[in-house]
């Protein structure tokens, strides 16, 4: 949309400061001097809009599919110690199922309490918040293609 109105105001500019060279009309001039402000304005939107689009067109995609496959992995690492943790949980129960409910309580370390996996969890909690961040500007950025030139 906003090239075809840079389109219309170069043109415009133009056929005005014909008009007003054949005919010696101030009038004619300064509509085409106004035009050609508004081109000028409208040439600096669209390259904005096209370094915009360009960039964001590119590295969005490549951005969330970085955060879904560090979100993977992050999921398999704590899959992993939560799985060894049950392992050890049941095998240390087994072990201690003679001993009073104290000694058990003692002997379990509690999930919760590993840091690595709260730190891991948190980096998940972050990296899908980036992705959802990304993927709004992924939609913006159809906006902003239909806002320069009509496209998806």
């Amino acid at each position: 949309m906003i090239s075809l109105l840079l389109g219309i105001s170069v043109v415009c500019a133009i056929i005005f400061l014909i008009i007003s060279v054949v005919n010696d009309s101030e009038g004619f001039m300064a509509a085409g001097i106004l035009a050609g402000v508004c081109a000028a304005f409208l040439l600096v939107w669209t390259c904005v809009l096209w370094n915009s689009v360009a960039t964001d067109g590119e590295l969005l995609p490549q951005k969330i599919a970085m955060y879904e496959e560090e979100n993977a992995r992050l999921e398999e690492q704590v899959a992993v110690t939560v799985n060894a943790y049950m392992q050890h949980e049941s095998t240390t129960y087994e072990e201690i199922l003679s001993e009073n409910s104290i000694n058990i309580a003692l002997t379990l370390p509690e999930l919760q309490s590993n840091e690595m996996v709260q730190q891991q969890i948190k980096i998940y909690m972050n990296n899908t918040e980036q992705i959802k961040s990304l993927k709004n500007q992924l939609i913006e950025l159809s906006a902003r293609r239909w806002r320069l030139y009509f496209g998806r």
